[in-house]
């Protein structure tokens, strides 16, 4: 089992610890020490990484921050959205913490994960999904491994791919198209998908990551905090001196994300572009024509198409999103076109805190969804009825003032 260097060798007590910090010369390395609910993040522990982030951030001795997950199986799993429903369903007078500040303190931890100096070098060994991918995907480098399963699949809970996914989806290197589809699919990405998509940096096999682990702590300095350039070039050293980086260690399989582009551009780029198109129309718009687009596009594809692997595709995908929230579809669909529109991080995170505290309610489909996935686990979730664009609008609205999302400084 992968566990952190002297940490738990040192101090008996720190196994009871959730979130492990350890100075090793002028690295920070972190670990998600909750292998037991696979490292999954809970308010206590986005919480304290909060504010080991701004700490180190303002720490010039500390050169490089190294985040990985305990055990063999997960980097970090998700947040634990059970304890969130948990809370949306008690009396409010009965609640410790409302719903919604588990998003609070998670999308402040995401903010300084994205706009910290310190660069971060993130080690994702296992299953990479929800908040673990806000944890890690604004950093500098992510490093996958054979082992590794990505995935945002937060419309299948009735919730949308938050952690700041609004702003990283529609940017990704092969346009807002691939953006839209893994956001709403939930599709699972292996190792060649990450890299293809461009949400891996660097390759490492599993049984390596540990002396790569060594090796960014030996070659660690202060300086390394002014040149992003010198970090990736390090980490590119550090696995060509373990004879590691090369994506075909990471086995024969065909990169499944690359032989489906042409279709996902060609359909889910049509739909992103009827969302686009529709976005000056108001808030809600833009989400109900762009899943109305996909769904048509998609039903042509399925049905019509002369090419047997896009009909086998689009039913598939049809397939998939039938299991969706229908409010989710076009919460997300209608985010990203915001997303992209926004210039920060810092507006996308308050646009999605938003989303999130709507969300939550009681009688949304982010309750019935969790209840229907990890709670009763029938897998049949009764969805609502698809919103109108004015409902959708109501996700957007401003707060109350006090009620917004602040960050820590």
């Amino acid at each position: 089992m992968w566990r952190p260097r002297g940490a738990l060798r040192s101090l008996s007590n720190m196994a009871e610890e959730l979130v492990l910090r350890e100075r090793l010369g002028s690295a920070c390395v972190v670990t998600l020490n909750n292998p037991a609910k696979l490292n999954a993040l809970n308010l206590r522990m986005a919480t304290k990484l909060r504010d080991i982030w701004v700490e180190e951030d303002k720490d010039d001795s500390c050169g490089l921050l190294i985040l990985k997950g305990a055990g063999e199986k997960a980097f970090c799993a998700g947040g634990d959205v059970v304890g969130v429903r948990n809370s949306a369903i008690r009396d409010p007078s009965e609640r410790e913490v409302a719903p919604e500040e588990f998003f609070r303190v998670e999308y402040q931890f995401d903010q300084r994960v994205a706009v910290n100096t310190l660069p971060q070098v993130s080690l994702w060994h296992g299953i990479v999904m929800g908040g673990g991918v806000g944890a890690s995907v604004h950093g500098l480098v992510r490093v996958a491994s054979e082992k590794t399963m990505f995935a945002m699949p937060e419309t299948q809970i009735g919730l949308f791919p938050d952690v700041g996914g609004s702003f990283w989806m529609p940017r990704l290197m092969h346009g807002p198209a691939m953006g839209m589809y893994l956001g709403l699919t939930g599709t699972r990405l292996f190792a060649k998908d990450l890299l293809f998509a461009g949400i891996a940096t660097h390759y490492c096999p599993v049984e390596l990551m540990p002396r790569l682990e060594e090796l960014l702590v030996e070659r660690s300095s202060p300086e390394l905090r002014s040149s992003p350039e010198a970090v990736n070039d390090m980490v590119a050293e550090c696995l060509s001196s373990l004879g590691a980086g090369a994506i075909s260690q990471a086995g024969d399989e065909p990169c499944a994300l690359e032989s489906a582009l042409p279709f996902i551009q060609e359909i889910f780029g049509d739909a992103f572009h009827s969302a686009f198109d529709n976005f000056e129309r108001g808030p809600g718009h833009a989400g109900v024509a762009g899943v109305e687009a996909l769904l048509d596009g998609l039903d042509a594809a399925a049905s019509q198409s002369d090419d047997a692997s896009k009909q086998q595709w689009a039913q598939s995908t049809q397939s998939t999103l039938s299991r969706m929230s229908p409010t989710s579809l076009r919460l997300t669909t209608e985010y990203l076109v915001h997303g992209l529109k926004h210039s920060s991080i810092d507006e996308c995170l308050q646009m999605e805190f938003r989303l999130g505290k709507r969300s939550v309610e009681p009688d949304g489909d982010f309750v019935e969804g969790v209840r229907a996935l990890l709670v009763d686990k029938d897998k049949k979730p009764n969805w609502r009825a698809p919103p109108s664009a004015e409902e959708l609008a109501l996700f957007f609205a401003p707060l109350d003032p006090s009620d917004e999302l602040t960050f820590i400084s």
